[in-house]
């Protein structure tokens, strides 16, 4: 038979085996959470950084870039007819950057569909952003307008950055 003192000793072998365990599996769940803090903190980085240089390359001449036609052409153009010349005048003014002498124009136009597209783009220009939120409001509100779809996430997502850009820097 085993001694009472071989018996004690597997005991406190066992208990020590235990708390060994015990430890290990303690600091494998504290190196798990080290880790995963350090990925979250990486990805924060990374996600700052990057909304911090789209947010400084981010500019009002990109978006009337992107958005904005530079070549206007209208059909059934007649010779008569003046407000498309004046239109191409103002979309010259627009891709010029001369934003105000474009805003003079459209606003002497009769109103149309052109006009309110070519009026945000030179209003976005000139960063009129009560201006900018109404006409796309405008623009928004009636579906069968033409440049309807080009109000999109993407177009609302860069002017809101314009304005919080706009707070932080001025």
């Amino acid at each position: 038979m085993l001694s009472e003192k071989i018996i004690e000793e597997r005991l406190y072998i066992e208990k020590i085996s235990q708390d060994v365990k015990g430890v290990r599996a303690q600091m494998k769940k504290d190196n798990l959470v080290t880790l995963s803090v350090r990925w979250s903190s990486a990805a924060a980085i990374l996600l700052f950084s990057f909304f911090s240089i789209y947010l400084v390359q981010l500019n009002t001449r990109s978006i009337i870039e992107e958005k904005c036609y530079t070549n206007y052409t209208r059909s059934s153009q007649s010779e008569n007819e003046k407000d498309p010349p004046r239109l191409e005048v103002a979309l010259q003014q627009i891709n010029s950057e001369n934003y105000e002498e474009a805003v003079e124009i459209l606003n002497g136009l009769p109103d149309s569909d052109h006009k309110d597209w070519f009026l945000l783009n030179a209003n976005l220009g000139l960063e009129d952003f009560e201006q900018v939120d109404q006409l796309m409001g405008k623009i928004q509100n009636d579906e069968e307008h033409l440049y309807f779809d080009q109000i999109d996430n993407y177009l609302l997502y860069d002017i809101y950055l314009l304005k919080l850009k706009r707070k932080i820097f001025n």
